[in-house]
């Protein structure tokens, strides 16, 4: 029994001499753990000793190049940017750069979940864009009589400048409206009928900076803007006559783009005549194809007479062309062009030939030998099949 107590004596003795070395262990331990860890504290990573001012351009460069709009969430959006982290959400909130770009979809009904939220994030963007000129797109489904839910935009027209509009323009009444800062103008929409009556005007014609406008063939004819401001000007889908009726108030033109909805049609002879036009790209309506089928085209008959006596541009020096403008064979698009060039007095350095659908490719190569010493760059551009 004797014994037995004086062993455990020596053994509490041994542990308490263990553990005293466990805890001299343990203090070193943290001492340790309390240098490195000063060590972390002490060290900042070189990107958060950046100034404020370089990690916001930094946030602007991982965005689509201005106009182009980010999404509204994920990847190139500057949501992403600010849920890193609290110093750099400050940043982002505070670069009203980040939040000048944007699109907007509605649903039909002013009313609609959908259409609530697209209000409540044009409004949040709006407010962190500050002062800053503004890159919006809109599209809406349908028309609506009743409060148009992006009005909101509307409130900020004076800082609109790069504007997309895929809907009824009427929709938006503050388009009669001035936009100081309208740099281009591009309409995918419709209007709807009016009676004579009670004509339908969308007037941009406050908007001295606008030099590029895209317009539908339902618009053309309600539509006002300076035309004469006019240096780059797409036309979508009317007829030829119409065309040139707009195109003599536009002199200041350097690229015109025009989807002939049918260059056969009868009427007023009308010349067309663009002192400075550099770049003129033509396309027919027609020339799409359904389904593998070619949709019919009217002949051509009308549109190589407007190629070779009513279209003067003597500063051109790119043409995009489809063959339905300029003749039944290569003899005859010869001659056409070469009537188009000699008018015009034009040196064209590039020529682009549209063949009347993807599979004229093989049979419209004999046009390479015939322009390649006349054109510096020729090439053909399949027509879209659809």
């Amino acid at each position: 029994m004797l014994d037995n107590l004086a062993a455990d004596r020596n053994h509490v003795i041994d542990i308490d001499t263990e553990i005293r070395d466990l805890e001299l262990r343990i203090a070193n331990l943290r001492l340790e753990r309390n240098t490195a860890q000063q060590r972390l504290d002490a060290y900042i990573y070189p990107v958060l000793t950046l100034p404020s001012e370089v990690i916001s351009e930094i946030f602007i460069r991982t965005l689509p190049v201005y106009p182009l709009r980010p999404p509204k969430t994920g990847p190139s959006s500057p949501t992403l940017l600010s849920q890193i982290c609290s110093p750099w959400r400050e940043i982002a909130l505070s670069t009203p750069q980040l939040w000048r770009a944007f699109s907007l979809s509605f649903d039909r009904h002013p009313n609609s979940t959908n259409s609530r939220h697209q209000t409540e994030f044009a409004e949040t963007w709006l407010a962190r864009s500050g002062s800053c000129p503004l890159s919006i797109k809109i599209h809406k489904k349908g028309t609506d009589h009743g409060k148009h839910p992006y009005a909101v935009i509307a409130a900020h027209r004076e800082r609109w400048e790069h504007l997309w509009i895929t809907s009824s323009i009427i929709d938006v009444p503050a388009f009669r409206c001035s936009t100081p800062l309208l740099r281009s103008l591009h309409l995918d929409g419709s209007l709807p009928f009016r009676p004579k009556q009670d004509p339908l005007t969308v007037a941009f014609n406050r908007a001295p900076l606008l030099r590029t406008a895209s317009v539908p063939r339902c618009a053309v004819s309600s539509l006002t803007i300076p035309w004469a401001q006019l240096t780059s000007l797409t036309l979508d889908g009317g007829l030829f006559p119409n065309f040139i009726k707009t195109l003599n108030h536009t002199p200041n033109l350097i690229h015109c783009e025009l989807k002939i909805f049918d260059p056969a049609c009868n009427g007023p002879q009308f010349t067309m005549k663009l002192e400075r036009l550099e770049s003129l790209v033509l396309r027919h309506e027609h020339d799409d194809v359904f389904g593998g089928k070619l949709k019919k085209c009217y002949m051509p008959e009308y549109a190589v007479k407007i190629m070779r006596e009513q279209i003067f541009t003597p500063a051109l020096r790119s043409l995009t062309v489809p063959t339905t403008f300029l003749g039944q064979n290569t003899d005859a698009v010869t001659l056409t062009l070469a009537s188009f060039v000699s008018n015009s007095g034009c040196t064209l350095e590039e020529l682009t030939i549209i063949p009347p659908h993807p599979f004229a490719i093989r049979s419209t190569s004999v046009f390479s030998r015939v322009f390649a010493t006349a054109v510096p760059k020729l090439s053909l551009q399949q027509a879209p099949a659809f």
